[in-house]
């Protein structure tokens, strides 16, 4: 594999973080990282920008928005469990 574009690069770059692309592609994006500035500052943005949402205090759901997740949810277990009850 060649080392990557920026663009390439930018479209990788949360695979990157999360830890989530092979260590092939990812020697290739340390790689350029090394080469490109405008690439390194970037990644420093985004690095920080996700360091700094992972210590954000979760929001509380709305109470409207929790009731139809809850009725979802029922409706969903309740259509499962009527499926397995046949297929028994």
């Amino acid at each position: 594999m060649s080392m990557p574009s920026c663009r390439q690069l930018f479209e990788r770059l949360s695979e990157f973080l999360d830890g989530e692309l092979s260590e092939d592609i990812c020697a290739h994006i340390r790689a350029h990282l090394r080469e490109c500035a405008p690439c390194q500052m970037f990644f420093r943005t985004l690095e920080e920008t996700v360091r700094l949402c992972e210590h954000l205090p979760a929001a509380p759901l709305p109470e409207e928005i929790r009731r139809d997740l809850h009725e979802r949810l029922h409706a969903e277990w309740r259509r499962r469990f009527a499926r397995a009850e046949r297929s028994a």
